[in-house]
């Protein structure tokens, strides 16, 4: 969810503007989303694809706890790899508090999102300037991400109550999105 942010200093209209040109000349430099490790297709990035059974992993959260994807069977999952510094996630970080959180409010249904490659610090940074109070998970090594993809974010999948996942997509547009909220509620009409 979003939270008000009280701002404590303001940028010139000149340093905005060269931050929302350099932010949509990165975003159009890159195929899709923000990471291009190696530049290879998305497709041939995935690892995990839907039909498979979801790797169980244990990430550590950023308020300290530990949480284990497979203790969320019996629920529907949409695990979500992404980071602090991507503009394709900030832009979709803006929405899932009103869009996933609190739409899916009551369903039989976690919201996982888990930050590749980055510290607790930056994590906790943008957590903190942004105004989130929703859970996050930290990947400092990637190496939950590597079970799933090996280049790409923001990346998706919906993860079926027996663990098996039913939808899978890379990036971060409106159209995109739809699709994502339409698989999560058709794999929640499944189990009600």
């Amino acid at each position: 969810m979003r939270v008000q942010k009280h701002p404590t200093h303001r940028r010139s209209a000149w340093s905005g503007a060269i931050a929302v040109t350099a932010a949509a000349l990165l975003a159009a430099a890159l195929p899709t989303g923000c990471i291009s490790d190696k530049r290879e297709d998305p497709e041939a990035a995935t690892i995990i694809r839907a039909g498979d059974t979801a790797p169980d992993f244990t990430v550590e959260m950023l308020d300290g706890s530990r949480q284990r994807l497979s203790d969320l069977q019996g629920q529907v999952v949409l695990l979500t790899f992404w980071a602090s510094w991507c503009p394709t996630c900030q832009a979709e970080m803006e929405v899932v508090g009103e869009r996933i959180i609190e739409h899916f409010a009551g369903a039989r249904f976690s919201f996982l999102p888990v930050s590749r490659a980055e510290s607790r610090e930056e994590v906790q940074a943008f957590m903190e300037r942004e105004g989130y109070a929703f859970p996050v998970g930290m990947d400092p090594n990637g190496q939950i991400y590597g079970l799933y993809a090996t280049s790409y974010i923001p990346r998706h999948y919906v993860i079926a109550p027996d663990g098996t996942v039913v939808y899978q997509s890379v990036d971060y547009d409106t159209a995109k999105f739809s699709a994502l909220i339409a698989a999560i509620e058709t794999a929640l009409h499944g189990i009600e």
